[in-house]
């Protein structure tokens, strides 16, 4: 099914036009997102350099013109000095950067002014990037202009905590997530009754500061309800949007990575995302998760990834790059696509293939139920004919991957 005629072109449409004297784009982080953007440029006509601190599989991609081992980009004065140098060293005026992880959002952010005179940058200002960075903002301003979340409380205190009269079970989660998953390997604790979560709440304390903790409602049949809008957006309009549900993640329960999705038609989401994003004034590429309460029919707003996330090439895949929309739209010839389709899925085996036997084992998925999902068009996160390494080198690096993030 085909939304909002006329079909998008996802190849020739934009190669054609593609400016061949234009700048590259350097893409911070190797993961398997990164591996995404980078061929989505590249097929384009896009020179592309990465760069990233640790062992990544993206390296190892034909389409790369260049791999270098970055400092980490917490550390913010080497990194930007590493960048700028970059620039000079390998004449990259003017290229477009991209973050793909929540540490280079943060810095590219925050460091504009250090950069701009070198690069162009895809990520707004601190003071947008903020109110999507912080969910302690995001649920504020949700609140303000009327986006249903889920209950969800900020205590001072653990005497506060416990005088809210919650019903368990509830969930503890970060309003920051990146210092909480680094120590915790997960991004939320399940309470079931009042002491658990005080026990949680005094570890999570030794982690965080007190006033990052959300004691959230737990919405029923959470991983089975799970749905994002994906824009790219500029100055309140949307310059291609896709829509997903996402029925399958590990792991099942707080899932850190999304191993399945599919396309659908929802235009109350697409609203709900579009009215969320012109409110704070924000610009780039980005997904709004929301999740279905079925107790009262409702979708609630969970968080906004400000940057690439995991499954975005499902949306190349139903005819929106929205990589190539962004890096586009950075070197000023911007353009526009109308629609998308439906009913394209995307799957990253490492992941997908092992949750498929866990939920089929626990009777939470059945064989036939599998199989279908499996049918019509789809893309896979890492696997590629025209790029077969990246998939090898992520089977010989699965050990460290699970090690060290847990997918």
């Amino acid at each position: 099914m085909r939304i909002a005629d006329p079909k998008p072109d996802t190849g020739t449409q934009f190669f054609a036009d593609h400016p061949q004297s234009a700048a590259g784009a350097v893409v911070i982080g190797g993961h398997f997102h990164a591996l995404g953007l980078i061929r989505q440029l590249a097929r384009r006509g896009v020179s592309v350099i990465l760069v990233d601190h640790e062992p990544c599989m993206a390296r190892f991609s034909r389409y790369l013109q260049g791999f270098y081992r970055s400092p980490r980009c917490d550390d913010a004065e080497r990194f930007s000095s590493f960048l700028i140098e970059l620039a000079e060293r390998k004449r990259l005026s003017s290229w477009v950067l991209f973050p793909t992880h929540d540490e280079s959002v943060y810095y590219l952010a925050n460091h504009r002014d250090r950069l701009k005179d070198d690069f162009r940058i895809s990520t707004p200002a601190w003071e947008i990037t903020r109110n999507v960075y912080n969910k302690r903002l995001t649920y504020r301003h949700a609140r303000k202009i009327g986006i249903p979340i889920p209950d969800t409380f900020f205590p001072a205190d653990e005497t506060e905590l416990m005088a809210l009269g919650l019903s368990y079970p509830v969930i503890l989660k970060p309003a920051v997530m990146r210092h909480f998953f680094s120590k915790t390997g997960r991004k939320a604790f399940l309470a079931q009754n009042p002491d658990q979560l005080r026990g949680l709440y005094r570890e999570a304390c030794l982690i965080i500061p007190s006033d990052e903790i959300m004691i959230q409602d737990l919405v029923p049949d959470c991983s089975e309800n799970l749905y994002g809008y994906c824009p790219y957006i500029r100055n309140g309009e949307v310059y291609g949007r896709i829509v997903a549900k996402r029925p399958r993640q590990h792991p099942r329960d707080f899932g850190q990575a999304t191993t399945y999705a599919r396309t659908l038609a929802l235009p109350e989401i697409e609203k709900m995302g579009n009215l969320f994003l012109k409110s704070i004034g924000f610009e780039g590429v980005c997904e709004v998760e929301f999740i279905r309460d079925r107790r009262d029919g409702r979708f609630k707003l969970l968080e906004v990834n400000p940057r690439i996330w995991g499954w975005h090439t499902l949306a190349e895949a139903a005819g929106v790059p929205l990589g190539y929309l962004a890096y586009r739209d950075g070197i000023g010839r911007p353009v526009r696509v109308e629609g998308y389709e439906t009913d394209v899925s995307w799957m990253r085996l490492l992941t997908d293939i092992p949750t498929v036997f866990k939920e089929i084992a626990r009777k939470e998925l059945s064989v036939t139920d599998y199989l279908k999902s499996l049918r019509g068009h789809r893309a896979f996160a890492v696997l590629a004919k025209d790029d077969p390494v990246p998939f090898f080198s992520e089977l010989m690096m699965a050990p460290y991957l699970w090690r060290k993030r847990g997918f």
